[in-house]
Formats: structure tokens, sequence, C-alpha cells
């Protein structure tokens, strides 16, 4: 599946991932610094990577009661357009977080905000889009369901319980012993790195103080 439509009560967002766009059609503006913003319309250029990486840990901090402030972002400087999902420490009305598009050029700008089961059903989006992601000297894939490692296979239990332990390490802070093995690879996670063997040989240990690592890591896991 290449295209996502959501909808709001503020309007309608599609991902089109097989063109690379991101079409907004808002039906409601908003004031900033003082201006009036027109609601958003039209369609815009779509980094993919750059939205995997912020929102899926914000959305993380969601779904999985994590105590972490972040903020998704996404810029496309070259057109004045910001998209950026934010959490709400306290839900209002049944919503746990909103996507802010702006067209800073234009003055246009809407505000679509996600109760629960609509904010499930966007990181669901998230997780389903095959990938192709480096973690520092890495390159990590989730390919039909299948995660691998510089293009070698991590059997679906190693691959789960490691995701199980990262999303530890966000939850308490701390990193959990784990030492995950099959025939051709090996994951050792220790203190505050993630040792990766491939064919008995170290491809790197991974800094996992850097959240942004974490996140990267758990798009493909």
């Amino acid at each position: 599946m290449s295209v996502y439509r959501f909808t709001f009560p503020q309007g309608e967002v599609i991902f089109d991932f097989e063109n690379s766009i991101i079409e907004l059609k808002g039906k409601e503006g908003r004031k900033k610094d003082g201006e009036v913003f027109e609601p958003i319309e039209g369609a815009y250029s779509l980094e993919e990577i750059p939205l995997f990486m912020g929102f899926y840990l914000t959305g993380l901090t969601i779904l999985e009661g994590i105590d972490m402030k972040v903020k998704g972002k996404m810029y496309i400087g070259s057109e004045g357009f910001l998209l950026e999902f934010f959490k709400l420490e306290s839900p209002v009305d049944g919503k746990v977080g909103f996507l802010l598009a702006q067209d800073l050029k234009n003055k246009k700008a809407t505000k679509f905000s996600f109760n629960q089961a609509n904010f499930y059903a966007f990181m669901m989006m998230l997780e389903e889009r095959e990938k192709l992601i480096p973690v520092e000297n890495t390159v990590w894939e989730k390919r039909e369901g299948k995660v691998f490692v510089n293009r070698t296979e991590v059997p679906f239990q190693k691959a789960k319980a490691l995701r199980y332990a990262l999303k530890e390490v966000l939850r308490k802070r701390e990193i959990p012993r784990l030492v995950q093995e099959w025939e051709e690879g090996r994951l050792t996670l220790y203190r505050n790195r993630l040792e990766v063997q491939v064919n008995g040989k170290t491809l790197g240990r991974i800094n996992l103080s850097d959240v942004g690592n974490i996140s990267r890591l758990l798009v493909c896991l």
C-alpha cells in the first residue's frame, strides 16, 4: 500500500508515498504570532526518512506511555513547508496529539487533531512502510514483514526480543542485559551499547544513549 488517507474534523491529510507527496485539505486556519493563517491546502514534497525518525519516536511516547519530551518535525525548507507532530501531556476531549501543517511562505496552517484510535492507525502506517535505515555503521531493513541487518535476516524471535528490550530502555532509562544468537548472527545488548555480529564479524557497537538510534532501530523491528 502506498497511499494512506486520514480524515480529521479539521480536514484531510493524504500520504502518497508512490509519488513522494503529502496532500493537505484543511478546513480551519489558525493564528500564528498575531497573524491569521488561512487553512492549508495543496500538495508538498514528502521526505520520508525525516518523517519516520521524528514522528515514530514521538508516537511511541503516546502508545507505550513513555515519559519523554519529544516532538516530531519534518522541514522542507525550499518550499517553506513544515509538518510537526506533537503529543498532549494531558489528553483533552479524547485528543492525544496533533499534526501541525504550515506553509510559512504562503501563510497557511492547519492543526489536525488525533484521538487514540486514529492515532493508532497513523502509527500502523509508519510501521507498514518498507524502509532501509542506516544506524551508525549498520544498515537495517524491514521488508515484507522480515527484518534484515546488512542484508542478513534477523529471525522473528530475535528481532522482537530486541524490540521489547529497546522499549524498556526508553521506559526505564536503563539498559537490560540481552543476548540473542542465531546461526548467522548475534545481538548483544549491554551497558549503553548494542553490538551487532554477522557471520562472526562485528559490524558495529550502536550507542543507545542516543534516542535517535533507538528510534531508527524500532522503525525496522
